[in-house]
């Protein structure tokens, strides 16, 4: 791998306004390229870790609550119910970031938006400084490189959807924590030491698996640094196994490591798979993996069950994912021997592929696009290395062609991309025609079709994106029959359209699978609302959705006091009180329950 300069025809691939120019042109053009998401909404994971977070909503005070709990613990903490991967998802600094902005602009997405575009440019920025003055790479490659790492078109998920902030911010740290340890081999001061474990520490926090940084970045000092003195680096990877050693430290007292056996097939893809099912498949993900940095065309937000069908170990595809994998071991082994350059860009693919492959640990999901943002660097790198050695031998307006038919075919593909992320009605209405096949998406399809309805025109049209939403629901079913959003949903449909009995049988066949799911609890609340107005001058409507409200959460002491009201106005006395039993039992200060239950007793005695 070239450094200091390459030259073509005698000249510097950047000279004159190109030299002055490209520390920025990359950094501008991956801030330009995301301004067209300002106008979106919140979309997919943002909902529940932002706008349903409770310690989000909380501000600056909720900063305590989430360094001390999982990410999605805000969401599930008012219904009692563990999280679904708990234990498995502690990235407290981009939580703490979402809560800063809510105590400055409120639930405004715009700003969220805003920031995760300016710091893709800061990332980009730091990106070219690295390779350009600490890996002493040619103007080409560190020109090249960050160009295309700015405008490829699978980094949308995580600008474009403000949660993947923890992505960026991981990236963003663990380059920093890079230019701050070959600062220290440079001039070794405390300074650079310790910064270097601050940016590990925080790259931590952000997403888990900057502890590959222990690896990597001994390894950049020796690819890029031959004459780099031993001690320090030493020191260098001291400094950076004691960040991580602290962030295990702080992760385990915050929320363990142990992660729940999950039977929810969104949590646990490889749920139906047999093992060599499962380690078939895991392989052939790889090769999906590399196939969407080469093309990284149709895009999905999902690749959950059933998009990728299970694999087995006569399938083709999964046998050359496994010849071409085992090739990049071996040639990374070999050449991190020779103390060569090219180590680096397969180490850090490989290292940064191996924690979201599903090999090592389950991550609850297949795949996913955010998942290779970090070893998406080694491709760009690998690729700007192979066009300059490519450009020294054509003429100059051929190479500068490719390069921008590249970068514009590139960028109008993100920018189209970035729309899909308006919301989550426009999102997955955009995938089911990329993975038909998914569960997640078809219900999800679903679900916005059903919020449609909201905005209906007349009840043939309410009808009519009812029937289309069924459609999906039974889709996903049928794939997979024990999938418990698709059956809340199924049950949305049907009381909608007014089958109360159908409505039942999905949810409480739902709550035997998944008894914690917090559907139910918000299910429970609608139905006490719709008792409390609905059935205000009715009491049998009442007591029909109290009842409905108890059955689908039996923690809701709101629903047992009222459904204890309306039992004792009709004189059901017994009834009554045994709601009021029920009531007191989770919530001991329930006036009207205190005061109901005493008066029953009282006349029976």
């Amino acid at each position: 791998m070239a450094q200091n300069t390459t030259t073509h025809n005698g000249k510097p691939f950047t000279t004159g306004w190109l030299a002055t120019m490209a520390h920025w042109i990359p950094v501008l053009l991956g801030i330009l390229l995301y301004i067209n998401t300002l106008p979106n909404k919140y979309a997919l994971d943002d909902i529940p870790v932002i706008e349903q977070n409770k310690y989000v909503q909380e501000g600056i005070s909720g900063i305590g609550d989430i360094f001390s709990t999982d990410m999605f613990a805000g969401m599930y903490k008012d219904y009692n119910a563990d999280a679904q991967l708990s234990g498995g998802r502690y990235r407290p600094l981009s939580i703490v970031s979402f809560a800063i902005e809510y105590q400055v602009f409120g639930a405004n997405p715009m700003y969220s938006h805003l920031i995760n575009a300016l710091l893709y440019g800061l990332l980009l920025a730091l990106l070219f400084v690295l390779l350009k003055k600490h890996f002493l790479l040619n103007d080409n490659i560190a020109f090249v490189t960050t160009l295309l790492f700015a405008v490829h078109p699978v980094h949308t998920e995580v600008v474009a959807n403000i949660k993947s902030r923890d992505e960026l911010l991981s990236m963003l740290f663990i380059i920093a924590s890079l230019i701050c340890a070959f600062r220290y081999i440079a001039t070794p001061t405390s300074k650079w030491l310790g910064l270097t474990a601050l940016c590990v520490l925080l790259a931590c926090l952000s997403k888990e698996y900057a502890v590959v940084m222990m690896v990597l970045t001994p390894c950049s000092m020796m690819a890029f640094r031959k004459e780099a003195d031993k001690k320090r680096i030493i020191y260098i990877t001291a400094a950076i196994v004691s960040a991580i050693a602290l962030y295990g430290l702080i992760r385990y007292n915050a929320v363990g490591f142990s992660t729940r056996a999950q039977n929810d097939i969104l949590n646990n893809p490889y749920l139906l798979a047999d093992a060599s099912q499962q380690w078939a498949t895991k392989i052939y993900v790889l090769l999906k993996y590399l196939a969407l940095l080469v093309f990284p065309h149709p895009l999905s937000a999902d690749y959950s069950y059933n998009t990728i069908p299970y694999k087995t170990w006569g399938d083709g595809m999964v046998i050359l994912s496994l010849i071409i994998h085992i090739a990049l071991i071996v040639l990374a082994v070999i050449s991190f021997l020779r103390k060569s350059p090219y180590s680096f860009i397969l180490l850090w693919y490989l290292l940064f592929l191996l924690p979201v492959s599903n090999l090592v640990m389950d991550i609850g999901a297949t795949m996913g696009e955010r998942l290779l943002f970090h070893a998406s660097l080694a491709f760009c790198m690998a690729l700007a290395v192979l066009y300059d050695k490519v450009a020294t031998r054509l003429p100059r307006n051929v190479w500068y062609g490719v390069l921008t038919v590249i970068v514009v075919v590139a960028g109008f593909k993100t920018i189209a991309r970035n729309k899909a992320w308006k919301d989550d009605s426009t999102l997955f209405t955009t995938d089911i025609k990329t993975v038909p096949n998914s569960i997640m998406v078809n219900n999800n399809v679903a679900k916005a079709l059903i919020k449609e309805t909201d905005s209906a025109k007349d009840a043939d049209a309410k009808n009519k994106l009812l029937a289309q939403a069924l459609a999906h629901t039974q889709k996903a079913l049928a794939m997979h029959p024990r999938f418990t959003n698709a059956m809340i949903n199924q049950g949305i449909i049907y009381h909608l359209t007014d089958r109360q009995d159908s409505a039942m049988k999905y949810w409480l066949q739902a709550k035997t699978i998944l008894p914690n799911d917090p559907h139910f609890p918000q299910l429970s609340d609608y139905f006490t609302d719709r008792g409390l107005t609905i059935g205000k001058n009715n009491l049998p409507v009442a007591i029909g959705n109290f009842n409905m409200a108890v059955k689908l959460y039996e923690q809701n002491a709101n629903a047992w006091s009222n459904l204890g009201g309306a039992y004792y106005t009709v004189k059901n006395y017994d009834s009554a009180a045994y709601c009021w039993q029920k009531t007191l039992a989770i919530n001991p200060n329930d006036q009207n329950a205190l005061n109901g239950y005493r008066a029953i007793t009282s006349n029976k005695q």
